[in-house]
């Protein structure tokens, strides 16, 4: 059959094994007579980010069979051109396979012409050929097509010496799709098999003429739903204690509340503005029996501190052997910071008996 299929996707029509059949890659492989956005494969866990391997078809035609990480082209996959579609940055150019990184050729690739033959065989950085396109030698022995293998299978990709060698996709008898490398007709390495919306990953072995499998679509549901019972669990235990936390919070406002109500010496009670005590609390204000609010001394722990540093100062003048400030100069600082700490204190309503020495 040589190159009909080559020609056949970009004109549209193509006559196989005297079966009259649409090229459209849509109607081939999705059964829809004009392009649209369609996907066919494996799926991250989340159920949404195309992962893994399948086929995609684009609104303009064109076809990708193969890797996809995050809803991407990445990986190893071949692009076919649809009837209003091309590839970028390689005009000319029908079918791509290669190298891909997010939608980008990059990497190992080979371009093929509508009639199937190669253009251009070499590296790609950022989309775009490195070496001289197109080629000046390239490989007369591989080129892109169709053909029916000998046990029924249609195979789309690349060819050499008339079989399948390359990478390609197989649509097998029973309707199914095989996606992978193979070597002179024979598949190899790990393939997607799909079957409607169902796949199954395989590794094939060529000691068998068989394949093994990996995963399957029964795998992926089965691992769904233990992500979506984790997350469940999740969920419940972050409302739990959400809720816990909440009623921590409203325990320790109804005990605030109370706190506030409680006397706590010389029948006064806390207030809004802060604690009140008789004996020079942290507050500022309290009411007393009479119902009438009265300021209290704001003593409490910064007032003990200078209390302490006031008997400190006290002891360096006390005219014994113990005495550390030993002229005149020291001493009359000492007295001024005693004299300093001493009216701040009684500017607050607090005491702090004034020293002989001072």
């Amino acid at each position: 059959m040589g190159h009909v299929f080559a020609k056949a996707l970009v004109v549209g029509i193509a006559l196989w094994s005297n079966i009259a059949f649409a090229a459209s890659p849509g109607l081939l492989l999705f059964g829809v007579d004009k392009p649209k956005n369609i996907y066919v494969g494996q799926m991250a866990d989340n159920n949404r980010d195309k992962t893994g391997t399948g086929m995609s078809l684009s609104k303009n035609g064109n076809l990708y069979v193969g890797d996809f990480h995050n809803g991407k082209f990445s990986g190893y996959g071949m692009m076919i051109v649809g009837e209003n579609g091309k590839i970028a940055n390689v005009p000319g150019t029908a079918f791509y396979v290669g190298d891909w990184i997010d939608n980008k050729k990059e990497g190992v690739g080979t371009c093929y012409g509508a009639n199937g033959d190669i253009i251009y065989e070499g590296k790609f950085v950022d989309d775009e050929p490195v070496g001289a396109y197109p080629s000046v030698r390239v490989n007369q022995l591989r080129y892109f097509s169709d053909l029916e293998t000998e046990n029924g299978e249609y195979y789309i990709g690349e060819v050499t010496g008339g079989k399948p060698d390359g990478f390609g996709l197989f649509v097998l008898p029973d309707g199914g799709r095989s996606i992978g490398r193979v070597k002179q007709g024979r598949r190899y390495g790990v393939s997607l098999i799909l079957a409607g919306k169902d796949w199954m990953l395989v590794k094939w072995d060529p000691r068998m003429n068989g394949y093994e499998q990996i995963s399957s679509t029964a795998d992926f549901n089965a691992r769904r739903e233990q992500y979506r019972v984790a997350q469940a669990k999740i969920n419940q235990e972050l409302r739990e204690s959400l809720l816990d936390l909440a009623q921590k919070g409203m325990q320790l406002a109804a005990d605030y509340q109370a706190m506030r109500n409680k006397p706590v010496g010389n029948g006064e009670y806390y207030e809004d503005e802060g604690v009140a005590t008789g004996g020079g609390g942290l507050g500022k204000s309290s009411k007393n029996s009479a119902g009438k609010k009265s300021k209290k001394a704001d003593c409490g722990t910064a007032w003990m501190s200078d209390s302490r540093v006031y008997s400190d100062y006290e002891s360096q003048l006390v005219a014994n052997g113990s005495r550390t400030a030993t002229d005149d100069s020291q001493r009359k600082n000492i007295r001024n910071k005693m004299r300093s700490i001493r009216t701040k204190w009684e500017a607050r309503g607090c005491t702090i008996t004034k020293s002989p020495y001072e």
